[in-house]
């Protein structure tokens, strides 16, 4: 019963976040409506959906490409409703705001998906420094070691220091030897010291 719960609690959380930042995403949008609309009655067009496009863009680096688009929908029928003649329905009377409408929705994808890739970018970066980090760290401890049969006994323990794993084993084929980092790595590796050939 516990391996289903802890299987089923990150998807709950990871749904409940998702509906969070799409929920987030609808008040600014809103907020925005609100602002221009309500408070400050502005309803030149250019300068609403230069500020969709720059929510829009906040919004893809924070949540995500999915939160974008979702919010660059929202975005532009708040912005045909509100906007542009006539107000309050979903028609357009100018050709010129057909225009308008859609560069926005095109240029809030597109950017958002600008966005996301760079993110993905930065992420697969981190991930690369890290691995290189801890190849580094390994090379280190491997040359630090003066003692090359006590080097073969540590290699096991260096791996599993510098990769953050839980065993590690080494089979050496000239000795036919397999070295292991504890007693409970030799249940992890049963097969460990059977020689393959190719």
């Amino acid at each position: 019963m516990k391996v289903e719960w802890t299987k089923i609690g990150p998807v709950k959380r990871r749904l409940a976040s998702q509906i969070l930042h799409f929920a987030l995403a609808a008040l600014i949008v809103i907020a925005i409506v609100v602002v221009y609309f309500r408070w400050l009655h502005i309803t030149n067009p250019a300068t609403v959906g230069f500020t969709f496009l720059l929510a829009i863009l906040v919004i893809s680096a924070k949540w995500g490409l999915r939160c974008a688009i979702f919010s660059s929908v929202l975005a532009t029928v708040a912005y045909n409703y509100f906007f542009f003649p006539p107000l309050f329905r979903f028609t357009i009377a100018d050709p010129e705001n057909w225009v308008a409408l859609f560069a926005l929705l095109f240029t809030a994808i597109v950017a958002s998906q600008l966005s996301a890739r760079a993110r993905r970018a930065a992420l697969q970066s981190d991930q690369r420094r890290r691995e290189v980090e801890r190849l580094y760290e390994f090379s280190q401890q491997l040359l630090v070691s003066e003692n090359v049969f006590g080097l073969v006994n540590a290699i096991p323990r260096y791996l599993v220091e510098s990769f953050a794993v839980t065993s590690a084993a080494m089979f050496l084929d000239a000795r036919q030897e397999t070295y292991f980092f504890d007693t409970a790595s030799q249940s992890l590796f049963p097969r460990a010291t059977e020689v393959y050939q190719w």
